[in-house]
């Protein structure tokens, strides 16, 4: 399973080669074009000895892909954009798990409202969560508050929330880059081994906490941003962008977090990848384990991506973890009778996935994720602000290290 067994066959990451029109197109593209022909394919009937043929082709496409660019190479902050391989390895890995689910589908996929095969296939190649569509089976939405009957409305609320979550974004991103050595680019451990065992653990889980909201507003920030452009460039209707997450920090169960409150992006490709093959094997149990251990493999092979090792025990353990709080809470219910819920249950969620979250964060943020740099640090507005207020204080004669 780990990747240095895989070596042989791996390239290294330091042979990949950077972006450019003849890698785009000899490298990137291909994976894109066969995994939307995949798409357009599973609308049609009998055209699985089709899918059949080119689900090779297009996982090939998908590995070279992963392995042979090197998105933030060649740049003057290179060590502070390899988190672009990170995204890169995510997308490959996510095409090709999707084009695998929608080569072995009998039936043709339908969608509530066609607009015919070409825009229902450029649909599916976007749509994670799979709203509007057949094979979106038991997916929960969040009721929104926005007003989806007045489109301008809809848009401006969206916009504001993207700007809401970039600060906050920004903030907490600066806040986790002030402890320690977490602002350097090659990376460093959230665990201060001069601090007792207690006070280290308890560093590293507010670390952690904080790591956590800075990638609940990084998703919601790309998610706002998507959101205007399906709206604004596509006309799409505000009924195809609810709301993402539904506050997860009121989950009273790690079911209801991962069921319901945190966002519902890959659950169809971690069910239908890893849940289903699971369930089929060893019943209801296999099938958490089946999802939450495609989950933890996206995420670790993800982190290969930055070129800095991976970690399984860290990136795949967290998730594993999580499908054994949750059969831990199937095992409450079926010997009380009661469910996981109220103010234990809410305690119990926040320390497992807090508890837990030390290995995750730690795996990424060893590796430099901290210190990635997402746009110029002059226009960064926590940088800004901690200018200002370093200026007063200096107007003021203290001294500081802001």
């Amino acid at each position: 399973m780990a990747l240095s067994s895989m070596s042989a066959w791996i390239p290294d990451p330091a042979s990949r080669q950077p972006l450019t029109v003849h890698t785009f197109t000899q490298d990137i593209l291909p994976p894109i074009l066969f995994y939307y022909l995949t798409g357009l394919l599973v609308l049609i009937p009998r055209t699985y000895p089709i899918r059949l043929a080119l689900l090779p082709i297009t996982l090939y496409t998908t590995f070279k892909a992963s392995t042979q660019i090197d998105l933030a190479k060649g740049y003057a902050e290179e060590p502070s954009l390899v988190y672009m391989n990170q995204g890169l390895l995510l997308a490959m890995i996510t095409l090709g798990i999707r084009a695998t689910i929608w080569t072995f589908q009998l039936e043709p996929y339908k969608r509530a409202k066609s607009n015919g095969l070409i825009l229902d296939s450029f649909d599916l190649f976007f749509s994670l969560r799979g709203i509007g569509w057949s094979w979106s089976t038991g997916l929960k939405v969040t009721k929104d508050s926005r007003n989806t009957a007045h489109p301008p409305s809809f848009i401006l609320s969206s916009l504001l929330s993207l700007l809401f979550h970039y600060h906050l974004f920004d903030f907490l991103l600066f806040s986790v880059q002030s402890f320690g050595d977490l602002s350097n680019p090659l990376g460093a451990s959230i665990f201060d081994p001069a601090l007792p065992a207690p006070l280290r653990y308890l560093r590293s889980s507010f670390i952690c906490f904080l790591a956590g909201l800075a990638v609940y507003h990084a998703i919601q920030l790309l998610y706002y941003t998507a959101t205007l452009i399906g709206l604004v460039l596509l006309r799409q209707s505000p009924d195809q962008w609810p709301p993402l997450f539904d506050a997860p920090w009121f989950t009273t169960s790690l079911n209801l977090f991962w069921s319901l409150r945190w966002h519902q992006l890959f659950r169809h490709n971690f069910i239908a990848f890893g849940g289903y093959p699971g369930y089929i094997l060893f019943g209801r149990l296999g099938g958490v384990a089946g999802a939450f251990l495609v989950s933890g493999l996206l995420h670790y092979w993800g982190l290969w991506g930055m070129g800095r090792g991976t970690d399984f025990y860290g990136a795949a353990g967290f998730f594993l973890m999580m499908g054994v709080g949750t059969v831990l809470e199937f095992a409450f219910k079926s010997v009380t009778g009661r469910k996981v819920r109220g103010f234990w249950g809410w305690m119990w969620s926040m320390l497992w996935v807090l508890g837990w979250g030390n290995i995750l964060v730690e795996a990424w943020l060893v590796r430099g994720l901290a210190a990635s740099k997402f746009q110029p640090q002059h226009t960064r507005p926590s940088l800004m602000v901690a200018e200002l207020v370093k200026h007063n204080l200096r107007a003021w004669g203290y001294n500081t290290t802001i």
